[in-house]
């Protein structure tokens, strides 16, 4: 006859769909941390040009973008890096969003490290919106649940200030529920999206790879099998729409578990072998940790608690206080509508009138996953050229030689996966007002980081757009020219502004 806690460590039904086990919740917490102190030291190599005053996006140009969307239905919330605009502020954040990812990590008052972690981490990621990717939107709700969630029950120097660690009960509650569902969003929703002729048709990944801005070198090499590519993409396009769905499903949950966990980190080793696309495949591959099951544990469980003479117990943190549980089933359904809003169809945009938006936004909890639905219209590189006063000719972004061929590898160019995301945004004719301002930093960073022979005399920012057309390997290029300072075009442009004022002052010229 089983006992109560055997039946208890085996969840059956809903129960087992939505239980995690709490060594894999720790793991999580480990791997989520760790990432916070990657992800802050990436975007701290760019503290000053993306999130101060002397950047390309100070906080006059923050505050115009957050009027121009709160006349929209879709305003931006909160975000406590935009109180300042000086980069002493800035950094005095980033070195507490460490510390407390640390804390994190070591399991250290982790529900404050949880909290902590959260509201830094949305808020940076409102201060500069235009560097963020499906990633970014996975990686806060990953933060918002951990909130909720047992995080410091074992393998945390919380549980060893308690003496015991918990019982290895999984642990059920709206936030495991809450977790589970978001990976089954970010997958069968951008699955949905997929669903067109492009993905049908097999030609989706090879598409993709064309975005030479992303594509690394064996992403490169794999374009040379189109129908290795064609099984890619088929294989893609089934496993986020099926195995989402079997997830879910309490028949056999255990063995359609095991098998999304290996298809999907699969998929993101291989995402991140072929492009170069930040920290998304981490992030995912750090939540996915949550949902081992903990059979797998056994080794490893013998090899931490060698030596100690203490059992673990049954403890109460495990649980959630029924105000947060209540909480997080409303959240969980409030997500849920918020994503089958995203799909393109009438009836399913009902789920989620624009007054309902109101709470997301400003929890800044937004979220539409399609990753890739349609193809790239053009794979874009660029040349920052300017004159030195000693006469050298210089892209002031490479710090090379100026060189308008295009590169054998455009990722090489853009080395740091904020700028490069940055750049993708600037080929796009929404974000046409902000290519003057990156350029104009360009050249105050270049001249203030240079001695006097080597000022710029003239600035040009060229935009090549390679197109990417259905049919062909490319449909033409496109060249745009998006700065220009000084030097004899410049003050011919100048001259023309000014002739053209003239003339629709009525004034007629000698």
């Amino acid at each position: 006859m089983k006992s109560e806690t055997d039946t208890l460590q085996k969840p059956n039904g809903w129960r087992s769909v939505f239980a995690c086990d709490l060594r894999s919740l720790a793991a999580m917490r480990i791997a989520l941390g760790g990432l916070i102190l990657v992800d802050l030291a990436m975007r701290a190599r760019s503290l000053t040009a993306m999130y101060t005053d002397e950047g390309f996006f100070p906080l006059s140009m923050w505050h115009e973008y957050v009027r121009n969307l709160s006349a929209t239905t879709a305003p931006l919330g909160w975000s406590i890096h935009a109180l300042h605009g000086g980069g002493v502020f800035q950094g005095f954040l980033f070195i507490v969003a460490a510390v407390a990812a640390t804390m994190m990590v070591l399991g250290w008052k982790t529900r404050v490290a949880c909290v902590v972690s959260w509201v830094l981490l949305v808020s940076l990621q409102m201060r500069n919106p235009h560097i963020l990717h499906s990633g970014d939107v996975l990686f806060r709700l990953a933060l918002f649940w951990s909130m909720f969630l047992p995080l410091n029950a074992v393998w945390s120097l919380d549980a060893k200030k308690r003496g015991s660690e918990a019982s290895l009960i999984p642990v059920f509650s709206g936030a495991t529920i809450g977790l589970i569902l978001t990976l089954f969003s970010l997958y069968f929703f951008a699955g949905i999206a997929k669903l067109n002729d492009f993905w049908f048709s097999g030609e989706a990944m090879g598409y993709v790879m064309k975005l030479d801005i992303y594509t690394t070198a064996f992403g490169k090499w794999l374009m040379q099998w189109p129908l290795v590519l064609k099984i890619i993409t088929w294989v893609t396009l089934a496993g986020e729409i099926v195995l989402p769905v079997l997830l879910l499903t309490p028949w056999k949950n255990a063995l359609w578990r095991r098998v999304a966990l290996v298809f999907f980190i699969g998929l993101h080793l291989g995402i991140a072998a072929c492009m170069s696309i930040g920290l998304f495949s981490p992030i995912a591959i750090a939540c996915w940790l949550a949902l081992l099951p903990g059979t797998f544990w056994l080794g490893w469980t013998s090899f931490f608690s060698k030596g100690s003479s203490q059992q673990p117990t049954p403890q109460k943190d495990s649980a959630l206080p029924t105000w947060a549980n209540v909480f997080c089933f409303f959240m969980v359904g409030y997500f849920l509508a918020w994503n089958i809003a995203t799909i393109n169809h009438p009836l399913c945009q009902k789920f989620m009138p624009q007054e309902a938006r109101v709470v997301g936004k400003w929890l800044n909890m937004r979220q539409s996953f399609r990753m890739f639905d349609l193809p790239p219209p053009y794979s874009p590189w660029f040349v920052y050229e300017a004159q030195l006063k000693n006469g050298a000719a210089v892209d002031i972004f490479r710090n090379q030689p100026v060189d308008h061929d295009r590169p054998s590898s455009i990722l090489a160019t853009i080395p740091q996966h904020h700028w490069r995301r940055l750049h993708r945004n600037l080929a796009r004719p929404s974000f046409e007002k902000y290519r003057v301002p990156v350029a104009e930093y360009m050249v105050r960073q270049w001249n203030t980081s240079h001695d006097e022979d080597s000022q710029i005399v003239t600035a040009k920012t060229t935009a090549y757009l390679d197109e990417i057309t259905r049919g062909a390997e490319s449909n033409g290029l496109i060249t745009q020219v998006w700065y220009q300072y000084g030097g004899e075009i410049a003050d011919q442009q100048m001259f023309d502004e000014l002739l053209e004022q003239v003339k629709q002052k009525g004034i007629i010229l000698p």
